[in-house]
């Protein structure tokens, strides 16, 4: 009697549908006008309709659209059809789907055919959808579907639909290693607005603002512009509570934020919602959040495929996308099938939820926002020099005796919360007024961020050569190699030429003396030619290097780690640059490499580490920034401990020739290349340093880098700066790392050189630059 049924309804419905005997020519999509509809022809029914499944598992939806009925594609444009089915995915998370086939009714030119579904989702688990029928009709030769969407979900009709309910539990907040919230699901921003004329002095409050907001001060001097005419109230930025509240009194006072304006009121907007401390003073370490379908990073098919919906809010970059799984939790859902009045026809599934969890990270909050107040400082202060020529900056400070990261800024930064979507509670004048601006200012090059985007990660994600830091690395082969002596001297001349001893095909090379118009360094060893950073000395062994085995210095270098990223524990998901570390080809190619040139790259994070292991006795430690998951009111999930990668196995000696050599950089009045910016500053360190100085030839101007530890006889934090293209290490990056030393040890801050407020000069190079 059911297969008689089902028959009369196939007819009654094929008299409906069948309107033609010739297949018409298949409609297609306007964005894929070239590429032709996939036709798969089946020889039976049954073959058309396990053809129809096996696509349908694959989601291969063009194909299943090449087995309708020319009358269900006219009445289901490809548009249409493939949207319905990304939508009822989307709502069940779909994960594929199996079939078993039942009854097969054929009559004539139609074909009813009976079968069973069980849906795979990954939210809900397996969903039985039985007693189906699929009906086809023979037309030219083939078996076509006469469609409809009881195809995909059965009882789906136009008015009849999937009603998918999630309810998500409160994300997690992220801790530093003090208990201090960096991220706060609950917390208060402050939308600041500002009048130009309500100002105490427009330099003053440009400079508060810069300091608070980390942007340079031509960013709201470029914003100033727009208003001045008209003296109209506009948007600057957003700060955290504690900020605003710590800051309060300086902003009525400088910037007359307690003046009411018209129509708008007061000129400080609180919001609560998912705040970031410093609003980008950790910017590139905690990441951000948005829609899925906004993400632009990570396209829908890769979220729902982990269990989330179209209006889920999910992690995009750092700890944020690294722990999404743990700060999200698990949503409380249901899935049913409802009519046009919200009535319930059918429960297809339910799943229980689970309380997102918090991270507690390595990064000490105070020290993240100096090291990030040490940045915006050196950029307004240097406004009309190096910055002029700078393509940002960036900075890691490293426990040496755990490989746990304390604070990793990026410069320029931006504010995480541009990409947090959710619009209703803003009004016209906060932040989602100006989220365009806000947006393509952080992920797009412009006038007030050099070259380089604000999202673009220095610290981790560039590769720069090293020119003299690297020094370090060839010290310590020279050394264990037994390559130099450690009493072993060496005639430190201006100049150096290899080309009759070794072969070498650069010409003469002068040491950096030459263009600093100073005398010869002399008669040095080899803990002295890295104080000095002496050129020749390093060319001569490098050659001598070669000699002995083209790949000695390579093979060392890769052995601590470089050519390969570091795998920073809680950031293995962002793209962390390698390096390169190449094998030298000929004893010119290795001469140029033992300086940090050539084709030499290298990491701030890279070079952390390594001055870490110099610092603790040899020990590589992995990277970290994640302490702990849970905690904080939750229950503890994971602590994370610190993981030895390596040694770098080099003799004592050889460790001892680096780190008397680092150590008299900044105080040796003779030798020392960073003793402006240390002994012999304004004001002198309280504590004790080793570093190194590097300057590196790009095309353009040179990078700067200083790397450090300290204190010297019983060290706590080793330092790498890296600020590319701009000038030498000494002058840029060893003042930016003593401002970072100072707020960490609580020390007299040091002022900035002077000259960095005249205007800028071109860096004379030598030939083989590595000063």
């Amino acid at each position: 009697m059911k297969q008689t049924i089902q028959l009369v309804w196939s007819v009654f419905l094929l008299g409906l549908l069948v309107g033609c005997d010739a297949i018409p020519q298949l409609p297609q999509s306007s964005d894929s006008a070239d590429a032709p509809v996939s036709v798969q022809r089946g020889n039976t029914p049954q073959e058309t309709v396990e053809n129809f499944l096996s696509a349908w598992t694959d989601e291969q939806f063009e194909t299943m659209y090449g087995l309708l009925h020319p009358r269900s594609l006219e009445v289901y444009p490809l548009e249409d059809f493939v949207d319905l089915y990304e939508t009822t995915h989307a709502d069940i998370s779909f994960n594929g789907v199996s079939y078993e086939i039942g009854d097969i009714t054929t009559q004539g030119t139609s074909t009813a055919i009976t079968y069973d579904v069980l849906i795979d989702s990954i939210s809900f688990g397996e969903i039985a959808d039985n007693n189906r029928t699929m009906r086809l009709v023979e037309t030219d030769g083939r078996w076509t579907i006469a469609w409809s969407p009881m195809d995909i979900i059965n009882g789906m009709t136009a008015n009849v639909r999937l009603d998918p309910t999630r309810q998500s539990p409160p994300r997690g907040d992220i801790y530093d290693t003090n208990g201090l919230p960096l991220v706060l699901e609950n917390g208060t921003t402050y939308g600041l607005i500002m009048r130009l004329s309500d100002m105490n002095t427009e330099e003053d409050c440009t400079l508060l603002l810069s300091r608070l907001l980390l942007r340079p001060q031509a960013y709201f001097i470029n914003i100033y512009n727009d208003y001045r005419s008209a003296d109209s109230a506009f948007f600057v930025g957003e700060i955290d509570g504690e900020t605003y509240q710590r800051n309060r009194a300086d902003l009525d006072a400088i910037c007359g934020t307690d003046i009411e304006v018209e129509f708008i009121g007061s000129k400080v907007q609180a919001r609560n919602g998912r705040t970031y401390f410093g609003h980008g003073a950790a910017a590139h370490v905690t990441g951000y959040i948005s829609f899925v379908q906004e993400s632009g990073v990570y396209d829908a098919d890769y979220w729902r495929a982990r269990g989330y919906s179209d209006r889920d809010f999910v992690g995009l970059a750092g700890i944020e996308f690294a722990y999404q799984d743990a700060l999200a939790g698990v949503a409380e859902q249901s899935l049913r099938l409802v009519d046009s009045s919200g009535v319930t026809l059918r429960e297809l599934g339910t799943s229980s939820g689970s309380p997102s969890t918090s991270v507690s990270l390595t990064i000490d909050r105070e020290l993240q926002w100096n090291t990030a107040q040490a940045f915006i400082d050196a950029w307004n202060f240097a406004s009309p020099n190096w910055v002029t020529q700078a393509s940002g900056g960036g900075a890691v400070v490293m426990d040496v005796n755990s490989g746990a990261i304390l604070s990793m800024f990026s410069f320029p930064t931006f504010d995480p919360s541009i990409f947090y979507t959710e619009t209703t509670y803003w009004s016209t004048n906060t932040t989602r007024a100006n989220a365009s601006s806000q947006i393509s200012y952080a992920t797009q090059a412009n006038q007030f961020l050099p070259v380089e985007a604000a999202t673009v990660n220095h610290a981790l994600t560039q590769n720069y050569f090293p020119g003299s830091v690297f020094k370090i690395m060839s010290a310590l082969a020279a050394g264990d190699s037994g390559t130099w002596g450690q009493d072993q001297l060496f005639n430190c001349e201006l100049t150096w030429d290899g080309s009759q001893r070794f072969g070498d095909t650069g010409g003469i090379r002068e040491d950096w003396r030459v263009v600093s118009d100073q005398d010869a360094a002399g008669e040095i060893t080899m803990a002295t030619a890295l104080t000095t950073s002496c050129n020749p000395f390093f060319w001569e062994v490098g050659a001598i290097m070669y000699e002995t085995s083209p790949d000695l210095l390579s093979s060392y270098v890769r052995g601590w780690g470089f050519g390969r990223p570091t795998n920073v524990y809680g950031l293995e998901a962002e793209i962390e640059a390698a390096g390169a570390i190449p094998e030298p080809t000929d004893v010119t190619f290795a001469i140029n490499n033992v300086i940090g040139q050539g084709d030499t790259t290298v990491t701030a994070i890279q070079m952390a580490r390594l001055v870490s292991a110099v610092a603790n006795g040899g020990t590589l430690y992995r990277p970290y920034l994640v302490e702990q998951v849970g905690g904080n009111g939750s229950p503890v999930l994971e602590i994370i401990e610190p993981v030895v990668e390596g040694q770098l196995g080099v003799t004592d000696v050889a460790l001892a020739i680096v780190q008397e050599g680092m150590c008299d950089v900044p105080i040796d009045p003779d030798f020392g290349t960073s003793i402006r910016a240390f002994a012999q500053a304004e004001v002198p360190p309280t504590y004790t340093s080793c570093g190194k100085t590097g300057t590196a030839q790009t095309a353009g101007a040179p990078n700067a880098w200083y790397v450090a530890y300290a204190p010297a006889d019983n060290p706590q934090i080793a330092v790498a700066v890296i600020v590319p293209n701009s000038r030498n290490g000494s002058e840029v990056s060893a003042p930016i790392t003593r401002r970072i030393l100072d707020y960490y040890f609580n020390a007299p801050i040091a002022p900035y050189p002077e000259w960095w407020e005249d205007d800028y000069t071109p860096v004379e190079l030598p030939q083989g630059v590595g000063g």
